[in-house]
């Protein structure tokens, strides 16, 4: 009981540092002006790479699997718009070899898997939380059974703070997970699983247009030639006698 309690209070120190450690860095970042989002803030591809810890409820043959407490998780995500995305994933718990003896580092089941499906995400300057669904094939097994393919649902959702254009913390991803495993030898398991992660989000990209070619024209300085004053007078006799004002052209007129 003392050893399952330490476990538990491992894991609540462990997320509570991956939690609080982002919240410190959020107070290091300029705000955007006025507070308000914008597309620039906005990412078209996330990449995740993190870790995971998976807890499955479920027994095969009398086996209860057991807490994955060291595993890792990555994804990729192309959205379409500032919301709306398509997401690829993939997690491995799994720990070798396995000897049928269960400790905090090796828990003699594992569970591993891949999925695709929609994601839906609300972004700001700082904090971008979001929710997604997926499907996409699991392989469960344990020391006792060898490893089965089956298909999974994933529910779930998370949050990530920017730290730049390029880099933000997922300070959490917590996502349920059913599956169905038919052994052989045992009959079809249904496994309930609990999987927390966290981990870095490299952002590529932006929604925001590309920014219109903008065409200018600067006048060039003009330069005034004065022209002699013989000149000068000469031209404007000649608009004088064009039109009618001339002395010499109204003596014309008059005779």
């Amino acid at each position: 009981m003392q050893h399952q309690l330490m476990k538990f209070v491992g894991r609540v120190l462990a997320f509570s540092f991956v939690g609080f450690l982002p919240l410190a860095l959020a107070a290091q970042i300029k705000p955007a002006a006025g507070g308000t989002p914008s597309d620039s803030d906005a990412s078209r591809w996330d990449i995740f790479l993190g870790y995971s810890y998976l807890k499955p409820k479920g027994t095969v043959n009398g086996f209860t699997y057991n807490s994955v407490n060291y595993s890792a998780i990555a994804s990729v995500t192309r959205y379409f718009n500032r919301n709306v995305g398509l997401t690829f994933e993939g997690d491995e718990h799994l720990l070798t070899p396995e000897n049928g003896i269960n400790t905090f580092s090796q828990p003699n089941n594992d569970f591993n898997g891949g999925s695709a499906g929609v994601i839906y995400r609300w972004p700001s300057h700082n904090l971008t939380p979001f929710v997604h669904a997926l499907v996409g094939a699991e392989q469960a097994g344990t020391y006792f059974q060898d490893d089965v393919w089956g298909p999974v649902i994933t529910a779930g959702g998370g949050l990530d703070l920017r730290v730049s254009h390029h880099l933000a913390i997922r300070v959490v991803q917590a996502d349920y997970q059913w599956t169905r495993q038919d052994f052989p030898s045992y009959g079809s398991v249904n496994a309930n699983l609990l999987r927390l992660s966290a981990g870095l989000v490299f952002r590529a990209g932006s929604i925001a247009p590309p920014t219109p070619v903008q065409l200018s024209c600067t006048p060039s300085p003009v330069t005034v030639f004065r022209l002699p004053r013989q000149r000068g007078c000469l031209i404007r006799r000649r608009m004088q006698f064009i039109h009618g004002r001339d002395p010499a052209h109204r003596e014309m007129e008059q005779r």
